[in-house]
């Protein structure tokens, strides 16, 4: 019911605020794979161009179109695993610029261990 009172663009802000921003958390700690990041943009797609009433539809918009930049003429969802990439690798940067850090200790005393 409330899907079918969401207008296109309720849709496209809805998709952004919620499914994109869901994986950002286990992104910045695992490496998803590019088969789950395709499933999970596939179920973004299928919710944008989706409706209540169970016919087919013509699909406007492209997935390819659907992830350029809003500044190239697209609606500026994210490719998942390009992200994903990103955001791991924000993570080795915080590690190699913050050797003293909690979680640098953490990982340097697990995987590195002193000699004895």
């Amino acid at each position: 019911m409330g899907r079918k009172m969401l207008s296109t663009a309720g849709k496209k802000i809805l998709i952004k605020a919620v499914a994109q921003t869901v994986p950002v958390f286990a992104m910045a700690c695992f490496d998803l794979t590019k088969t789950l990041c395709n499933q999970i943009s596939e179920m973004i797609c299928r919710y944008s161009w989706s409706n209540m009433d169970k016919e087919h539809k013509i699909h406007w918009v492209s997935r390819e179109h659907m992830m350029l930049p809003k500044k190239d003429g697209g609606l500026g969802f994210r490719y998942l695993h390009v992200f994903n990439k990103a955001m791991l690798a924000r993570q080795a940067w915080r590690l190699a610029n913050a050797p003293n850090s909690l979680c640098a200790r953490v990982l340097s005393a697990k995987y590195y261990p002193s000699d004895p």
